[in-house]
């Protein structure tokens, strides 16, 4: 048995499934249902050149293709803006693919029988494994590039909050039917969206509701609501988690809407289950 850094006991690579991984080292029984699991690998902006680099932690999760465990023995830092190479302070980004704005999507990835960290556009690492021969990969997070930088966030466990929030609806009668909302949130994956809403109704009483695209469209009412603004009060506010679709859009929808209604949606950030519910 080889011990890592981390404290998890392990044989040698691809001889050990990800059932008996939980059952060795987090005493958990293998009851044939329990999802993937991911310990550590927590990323965060590189201090020095947080524009284009991210530090992922040390840690161990396993790999979507083959059930292989995968450990990343020590920290690195990856680079967006240069193309993967192995180790710390290396590229990052898959080569078929040009720097840009957009979600990014980061991945822990084996190649030539190495653990290592690599930025794809495809949440799949499927440029990853064509352009750099990954053999096994395993998505630990997902980034956001806007302005020509890595977006500054926060990452504790699941949960990704943004440095700054965006005001991603600014919206005057926005009349009466569902609305599609996009938040600035990873696309490609489905998210559980933070985010707060603002609603003015100084003219026309409103009920409000966000709602996942994939849920049923219903009109809010006095009895269904998430926020309400009224000629008396005029304004609402609440904090809220809808799930997005995987182009980061949820819906809004108010029963009341004239000239001086007014909508925003601030977005904070997202929880990303990052494959441990599949």
């Amino acid at each position: 048995m080889a011990t890592t850094n981390l404290g998890l006991s392990q044989p040698a690579q691809g001889t050990l499934d990800w059932h008996s991984l939980l059952n060795t080292n987090f005493g958990l029984v293998d009851d044939g249902v329990t999802r993937a699991p991911l310990f550590g690998l927590t990323l965060s902006n590189n201090a020095t050149d947080a524009t284009n680099d991210i530090d992922i932690a040390a840690g161990a999760a396993v790999a979507r293709s083959g059930s292989l465990p995968l450990t990343l023995a020590s920290a690195l830092t990856k680079q967006l803006d240069a193309t993967w190479a192995a180790g710390t302070n290396q590229g990052g980004r898959a080569s078929s693919q040009a720097l840009a704005n957009g979600t990014w999507h980061v991945h822990l990835i084996r190649v030539a029988g190495a653990t290592d960290i690599g930025f794809d556009t495809s949440a799949t690492a499927a440029n990853l494994i064509a352009d750099h021969g990954a053999t096994h990969y395993r998505r630990i997070g997902s980034i956001l590039r806007e302005s020509l930088a890595i977006v500054g966030f926060v990452q504790n466990g699941d949960k990704f909050m943004r440095k700054t929030y965006p005001i991603d609806v600014n919206a005057t009668d926005p009349g009466i039917a569902a609305v599609t909302r996009t938040l600035s949130v990873p696309t490609g994956i489905k998210v559980e969206a933070i985010f707060s809403a603002y609603a003015d109704s100084p003219t026309a009483n409103a009920y409000w509701l966000f709602t996942d695209l994939d849920e049923t469209d219903q009109a809010p009412s006095g009895s269904l609501l998430m926020l309400a603004s009224d000629t008396a009060v005029r304004s609402g506010i609440g904090t809220f988690r809808v799930w997005t679709n995987t182009n980061g859009q949820i819906r809004s929808r108010t029963s009341g809407s004239d000239a001086n209604t007014l909508l925003r949606i601030m977005t904070h950030g997202w929880i990303d289950q990052r494959g441990k519910d599949a």
